[in-house]
């Protein structure tokens, strides 16, 4: 390249703007893998609780129905009404489905562009 003093401004300009270019392209490059890895580790920690909650669902689960079964002196019908009270747990999740979409798709939303 000439020396700075040789240079007319066109090409000062011209490399001006390509060192713009540049670096919001590299801002961007950035931005984005800053958003995709919170994400990312977002949907890993949601997993791990996940896991995590069902386990103590499904333990939890067996306790109830073994209490229930000794507190009215019949497993079967202890792990009976234990399932029962399971199913109307998920009839409950069920119908109130979409407010509970439209609530994690908010979270998700509100997490992305934080």
């Amino acid at each position: 390249m000439a020396p700075a003093e040789e240079r007319n401004p066109t090409d000062q300009l011209a490399d001006d703007v390509t060192g713009l270019v540049q670096t919001y392209y590299k801002l961007t490059l950035v931005t984005a893998a800053k958003k995709s890895s919170g994400a990312a580790s977002s949907v890993i920690v949601a997993l791990v609780i996940a896991a995590f909650l069902l386990l103590m669902i499904l333990f939890g689960g067996l306790a109830m129905g073994y209490w229930l079964g000794n507190l009215i002196s019949n497993m079967a019908l202890g792990y009976l009404l234990t399932a029962g009270f399971f199913l109307l747990i998920t009839l409950i999740l069920v119908l109130s489905r979409k407010k509970l979409f439209s609530y994690v798709r908010n979270i998700i939303v509100r997490k992305i562009y934080e």
